[in-house]
């Protein structure tokens, strides 16, 4: 942040955002956040429910994510987003539905819904091995059938809807005057720049990236090279 502010001009109130993980958030770091000119967080909840954080392997449990929400309200956050998936094999939709309920309770501004995919890297807690197991659609697999998953994004319709949400981009929600800009910039073809081992950019019609071994990137700097992939 020191540095991005050395070399821009940063207009007033532009969205500073910042996604993290439930089991990292207590109070001196929600503070040091918030110091740091941050003012968005997405917390990376996926799920109220025990057996589907489970299912994840995700390395929180139901507790630390209410608490860690806490953490940054006390810190002073008044916009934050809950990430949550839905499409988990063994997923009910009243299981969906309560997982729903326990976010809306936290009173969040934003809300990200996604569907489970798989990707190769991905942690996922299953006794089935993927091979005949998983459809395979537009080269992505996906665990429940897509009734099931329409009739989850169907309901969380309706219930953030009625609780006073927009829906305005394809898996996110928002109250009123809170839409994500970055979201919003990717949607209006809109240009950015990515920083650091990996971060990808769109600058005058072109997209780019970066390298992304950390240890291959800092070399190149170090060489007085472009990073670049």
């Amino acid at each position: 942040m020191k540095g991005l502010k050395e070399v821009f001009h940063l207009s007033p109130g532009c969205e500073v955002s910042i996604e993290v993980n439930p089991e990292t958030i207590y109070p001196n770091y929600a503070h040091g956040l918030q110091g740091l000119g941050i003012n968005r967080i997405s917390l990376g909840v996926q799920s109220f429910d025990p057996e589907v954080l489970r299912q994840l392997g995700r390395g929180h449990d139901v507790e630390q994510s209410i608490r860690s929400f806490q953490f940054l309200r006390r810190a002073g956050f008044d916009n934050i987003n809950i990430d949550l998936i839905f499409g988990v094999p063994g997923q009910s939709l009243p299981g969906w539905q309560r997982t729903l309920e326990s976010a809306l309770a936290l009173e969040p501004e934003h809300l990200s819904l996604y569907c489970l995919t798989i990707e190769k890297d991905l942690k996922f807690k299953t006794e089935q091995s993927y091979a005949g197991e998983l459809d395979q659609v537009l080269g992505e697999r996906y665990l429940v059938d897509e009734k099931t998953q329409m009739e989850m994004m169907q309901l969380s319709q309706a219930l953030l809807e009625r609780e006073g949400f927009q829906h305005y981009e394809i898996s996110n929600f928002c109250l009123p005057g809170f839409q994500c800009q970055h979201n919003l910039t990717y949607w209006r073809r809109g240009e950015y720049l990515g920083f650091g081992a990996g971060a990808h950019s769109f600058l005058e019609g072109k997209r780019f990236s970066r390298i992304e071994d950390p240890k291959r990137f800092i070399a190149a700097v170090k060489a007085g090279q472009l990073p670049l992939s």
